[in-house]
Formats: structure tokens, C-alpha cells, sequence
């Protein structure tokens, strides 16, 4: 195994364990309302963009999707996939959070996630890649009351300078509460 391998492994574990911590956090603060539990998160899912093959780039100063294509799966099921899907679909009632961890090069880069209609706060985050630091990891939250239906939190990302920024890899975790209709729905 090579240095830059051995230091990608490292980094996206460290990137990884950091934002279950912080999700954790964000949960635990965003689950007690008067001294009960009326929104706790059940539910984790995951989905990653990995490998060479993967490697995608921009130097679009405006938003854009960024799809996270390799795979992904709900947490303590055995049937990951690895197949191309721009967002992980959820069924879910109230908040979300999301830990977003990944690898840039070459320039700087903005993130942002958006739920439905709305950006999911802090809204947009600025990273700056270095030579020997290129690892970036962010937990964004999304208060909204209600139930999601065949909806997934949608990433997107930009260079604001307009220089090349690469993502060599990355995660998201989706933490929320289950929403399980009583009425059969189709996702397209």
C-alpha cells in the first residue's frame, strides 16, 4: 500500500468517526422538547463515492448537482448496492441530520444540501484543500417538520474561484426517524 493510500484510508477514517460524533450530537440536542424524546432519529443511511473511476471535477462557479454514484445502503441491512443514484431516497418525518466527508484537490470548493425547497442549514460551506490536508468532513442539520416521501437530501457543490476542484471520495450519512406509510408508494 502506498503513502497517498495509506493517508486516504486514514483520512476517511478519521472524517468518518468524527461525523458520527458530531451527528450524534446534533441528535441528541435535537431530540429532547420539555424533557421528552418526540423526535428521535431510528434510522442511518449510508451512500459513498469511491475508487478512481469515480473521481469527478468542476470549474463551475454555479451550484450544481454532485451525485454520489458507487453505492450506499440503510445501516444494519445487508443489502448495499453499488449503483448510481444522485441522492439516497428516504422515508422520513421530521428533522434530519447529514455528515457529509470527503476528499478534495486542487482549489477550493463550496457545499451545500438541499431538502425539497429549502437549503439545509448552515447552508453553503467553504473548504480549501492543501497538499498534505485535503480531508474535509461537516455536519448540516434540516429542521423541517413534516413527512418526505420518495425524497432524498440533494448535494450540490461549486468552485468560487472557478478553478478545477476534484473529489477523489466522499460519504454521507443520513441520520433521521422512519416514516412508513400506510398506503403503498411508488418512487420513480
Amino acid at each position: 500500500m502506498t503513502l497517498r493510500s495509506k493517508t486516504l484510508v486514514v483520512a476517511l477514517v478519521i472524517a468518518l468517526g468524527a461525523s458520527l460524533v458530531g451527528a450524534t450530537s446534533v441528535i441528541a440536542a435535537s431530540m429532547y422538547r420539555h424533557g421528552e424524546a418526540t423526535k428521535a432519529t431510528d434510522t442511518q443511511t449510508i451512500v459513498w463515492r469511491t475508487g478512481r473511476d469515480d473521481r469527478v471535477f468542476t470549474t463551475n462557479t454555479k451550484w450544481q448537482t454532485l451525485p454520489m454514484p458507487s453505492g450506499g445502503c440503510a445501516v444494519g441491512s445487508n443489502q448495499c448496492v453499488s449503483s448510481s443514484f444522485t441522492a439516497p431516497l428516504i422515508f422520513s418525518k421530521g428533522p434530519i441530520s447529514l455528515t457529509f466527508s470527503g476528499l478534495f484537490s486542487r482549489a477550493p470548493v463550496e457545499i451545500r444540501f438541499r431538502d425539497g425547497d429549502h437549503l439545509i442549514r448552515p447552508g453553503a460551506v467553504s473548504f480549501s484543500p492543501q497538499r498534505m490536508s485535503n480531508a474535509f468532513s461537516f455536519t448540516f442539520v434540516s429542521p423541517r417538520k413534516g413527512e418526505r416521501l420518495c425524497e432524498g437530501p440533494q448535494l450540490e457543490w461549486r468552485s468560487p474561484t472557478g478553478d478545477e476542484v476534484r473529489l477523489d471520495a466522499a460519504t454521507v450519512v443520513v441520520h433521521y426517524k422512519k416514516f412508513e406509510p400506510k398506503q403503498r408508494v411508488g418512487c420513480v
